[in-house]
């Protein structure tokens, strides 16, 4: 709920589903979660954040070692589905170590998919995307509002555009590169 702060310091979130339209197959973010330890692991929804839905004022925090690992969100055939490890529909995902892999979308955002109609925003300033995979972005998808330092993408797939990173036109690009791993890494924008 809004204005709750959860610390997860290890353990694991795994086998969630939500089903239909739902979102947040593992942790519905609507407080504040800091995740420093453990694992969320093989979730799903049929729509959006297969392990993590981030809305409203919600704020997630992914630090040290924690792990958003083989989770999926099947989305569907528009801008407004997907998000395999995490969808930002409000509130802010922050990234500053740990790792996302192995997260699949039929859509957009094989990892992290910030919905463009949304406030929300992505910030990514240590850890890991690897081995991702969605239609639009292999690894994050509508990043309108987003920040990379001293981050790693490695072997993320996309089936159609941009296989790291696909901003979508018409929205302003905030996105901030600082230093990346080459391999696995395509920025795409359309005009």
């Amino acid at each position: 709920a809004e204005g709750t702060v959860v610390e997860v310091p290890g353990g694991a979130i795994t086998g969630g589903n939500a089903p239909n339209t739902g979102t947040a197959g593992g942790v519905h973010a609507a407080g504040t979660v800091v995740m420093n330890g453990g694992s969320i692991v093989g979730n799903g929804t049929a729509y959006r954040g297969g392990g993590v839905y981030i809305s409203g004022s919600g704020k997630f925090t992914l630090n040290n070692d924690a792990a958003i690992l083989g989770n999926s969100a099947l989305g569907t055939e528009d801008v407004t589905g997907g998000g395999g490890a995490v969808c930002v529909n409000g509130g802010t995902l922050e990234m500053k170590g740990g790792s996302m892999a192995f997260n699949y979308t039929k859509y957009a955002g094989g990892a992290v998919m910030v919905l463009n109609t949304s406030d929300g925003s992505f910030t990514m300033s240590g850890g890991t995307i690897s081995d991702c995979q969605g239609k639009n972005g292999g690894a994050v998808c509508g990043a309108s509002k987003a920040v990379f330092l001293r981050c790693d993408f490695d072997d993320n797939k996309s089936n159609y555009i941009g296989s790291g990173i696909n901003v979508p036109y018409p929205y302003e690009s905030t996105v901030l590169f600082e230093r990346m791993l080459r391999q696995g890494l395509v920025l795409t924008e359309f005009s």
